[in-house]
């Protein structure tokens, strides 16, 4: 199997790779390659594998994360080997470890984010792996998850961290049909499958981009356009002063960058009003969009507590929440985006529509198989 990895072109890498080109990212390069690669040797009476899984990879994508990781690459002093990309990944069963209960060779299965419990002391919290284009990976039982043969690998292959953090974030709000609710970087994959599942809710959603995209086919209620500085642009917006006019403010925020928008739509939500955040824009090697002030600071959080304002952090979600998202998946079939279904041969278009298109919209998918 030919398998992607990334690398510096800037350092001497001592392994055999078929380059397929390079791009930049934050302005530093980044080569883009193939490797060959074996299935591994699994033997399923050894003691370490008595519980594990042996996977072969359909297809994979990343996300937001996956980049922050590639930077921390690049950046590093002597990252003389490639490495391996992808935290969501779909694949099939192969082979299984003695004491595996749970799943048998053929399945097809997704990985499991569960945070921050496991349900076993013998694995870590949280993503099974980040480095799902390898092909083949070793991972423990309580780690993936079957999906339905009704769901299309280019939906499987993007569906785990989205979904398990999504109905994390559902279950902790107690969202109701009828509430209003405001999502932040309506673009981003989290935000896109939380408006078309609150859509499906009955929830009144209005999603807030810098883009121009149109979010209609997720059902949302309006789209509020902003551009920076975005303080400015939501105070002039038509929708949000109806919304504050007319019911007060929002009764809920989902906030999928904090660091960008968090000072500008907390004060948008009405009194009694729930506010939650699942990641910052501003990850590895980058500086805030822009920078707040301590006063500014003092007088959000004065606005928190007068108005009784809860607030949630959130990172990924519990097994029965990816449970429940897959249940759910019929439902929301044609209102998840996709944007595109690439080859590994186009794995440099791959890369780049992965991390660094502005007009990406949905999941990017490269299939193995």
């Amino acid at each position: 199997m030919q398998a992607l990895v990334v690398f510096n072109p800037d350092k001497q890498i001592n392994f055999r790779i078929r380059r397929l080109g390079q791009l930049s990212l934050d302005g530093m390069p980044i080569a883009i390659g193939l490797v060959e690669r074996l299935p591994p040797a699994f033997d399923s009476a050894s003691i370490e594998n008595y519980n594990r899984v042996l996977v072969e990879v359909l297809a994979i994508s990343c996300n937001y994360r996956d980049r922050a990781m590639v930077l921390r690459y690049l950046q590093a002093d002597a990252p003389k080997v490639p490495i391996h990309i992808g935290s969501d990944f779909v694949g099939i069963v192969k082979e299984i470890g003695r004491n595996v209960n749970s799943l048998g060779p053929g399945d097809r299965v997704i990985g499991n984010n569960s945070y921050p419990m496991t349900g076993t002391h013998e694995v870590l919290q949280g993503v099974p792996t980040n480095a799902a284009s390898a092909g083949f990976l070793i991972l423990h039982e309580s780690k993936l998850t079957r999906v339905p043969d009704s769901m299309p690998v280019q939906v499987a292959a993007g569906f785990s961290i989205t979904a398990q953090t999504c109905y994390s974030m559902i279950r902790k709000l107690n969202i109701r049909g009828g509430e209003r609710c405001i999502v932040t970087g309506a673009s981003s994959n989290t935000a896109l499958f939380t408006l078309a599942i609150l859509a499906k809710m009955g929830v009144e959603t209005y999603a807030l981009t810098t883009g121009l995209r149109d979010f209609g086919p997720l059902g949302v209620t309006g789209t509020i356009r902003v551009k920076p500085p975005v303080d400015q642009s939501i105070a002039i917006n038509e929708i949000v002063r109806r919304v504050v006019r007319e019911h007060g403010g929002a009764d809920i925020v989902i906030d999928c960058f904090a660091d960008v928008y968090a000072t500008s739509v907390l004060p948008l939500l009405r009194q009694g009003g729930r506010y939650i955040t699942c990641g910052i824009f501003a990850q590895s090697g980058m500086e805030p969009r822009a920078g707040v002030s301590s006063s500014a600071w003092r007088d959000l959080l004065a606005f928190v507590i007068v108005n009784n304002i809860t607030v949630y952090g959130n990172c990924l979600g519990s097994a029965s929440d990816l449970a429940e998202a897959i249940a759910a998946y019929a439902a929301l079939a044609t209102a998840i985006p996709c944007d595109s279904v690439l080859t590994i041969e186009d794995g440099v278009e791959f890369v780049a529509r992965s991390f660094t298109a502005a007009d990406r919209f949905g999941k990017v998918i490269l299939r193995y198989q």
